[in-house]
């Protein structure tokens, strides 16, 4: 519904497709994405359209080709 999302460093694995913008999803409307360094395998393409405004804060996303790995590393029980 005119949303605008910032999909940036994530990891996609036999997704059918990764996002949708453009074409909306179920019955909502159109929204607006950026997709950024991110990893595909086996899986469909984030759907991009538009403009999102500017994170108003300072960050450091880790490259895509690190997130499996990290994750992995820190997921699951007492692991945190």
């Amino acid at each position: 519904m005119d949303a605008g999302v910032l999909v940036e460093g994530n990891v996609f694995e036999n997704v059918w497709q990764a996002c949708w913008s453009a074409s909306g999803y179920a019955d909502s409307d159109p929204g607006r994405l950026v997709a950024r360094d991110n990893s595909f395998t086996d899986s469909g393409p984030c759907e991009t359209d538009g403009t999102v405004a500017a994170i108003p804060y300072g960050y450091t996303a880790r490259p895509a080709g690190a997130v499996r790995s990290s994750v992995a590393a820190g997921a699951g029980a007492g692991r945190i």
